[in-house]
């Protein structure tokens, strides 16, 4: 039988509504970490819409909590 409990992954920076997340990028959101399939801005990380992120499950600690993310990005301002 296994013994002891799983704990909870460090959470991710934390999303935030104006930073660029590409394919394969870590936010997190809800006490849960998000990984984004590609590029994506302002989509809020959850299991609806347009299935962008891939839930990876629950987190603790860590500087998450839903501000922050990735704000740097040499990007095209269209």
């Amino acid at each position: 039988p296994m013994t002891g409990t799983a704990s909870a992954a460090t959470c991710a920076a934390g999303w935030s509504p104006t930073a660029v997340y590409t394919g394969g990028t870590t936010a997190s959101h809800g006490g849960r970490n998000w990984q984004a399939k590609w590029w994506t801005q302002g989509e809020t990380p959850s299991t609806t819409g347009s299935g962008v992120w891939a839930d990876q499950g629950s987190c603790t600690g860590g500087s998450g909590g839903g501000d922050g993310g990735t704000t740097g990005c040499d990007h095209p301002a269209w």
